[in-house]
């Protein structure tokens, strides 16, 4: 079937920080992205912070989609059958 490789995708996650990350603005002009022990994983320029929130919710936001893709694919091989 087309469409990205979702068993490279998982494996890329498999082996990262789990999630969810968060996000908090120092009172500078950073916004830290951390995992939920507080291990900072990334720091982004104030400018970016709609990026540093998207990033937080990477895990939880690319797990979803993930299952929606499987759920939809297994939808999709059972009406071709």
């Amino acid at each position: 079937m087309d469409g990205p490789d979702l068993r490279a995708i998982e494996e890329r996650w498999a082996t990262a920080l789990p999630g969810p990350y968060e996000f908090w603005l120092d009172e500078g002009s950073m916004a830290h992205i951390v995992t939920d022990n507080g291990q900072r994983i990334a720091l982004v320029h104030g400018a970016y912070w709609p990026t540093a929130h998207a990033l937080a919710h990477a895990p939880t936001d690319i797990r979803a989609l993930l299952d929606e893709v499987q759920r939809l694919r297994k939808i999709a091989h059972d009406s071709a059958s």
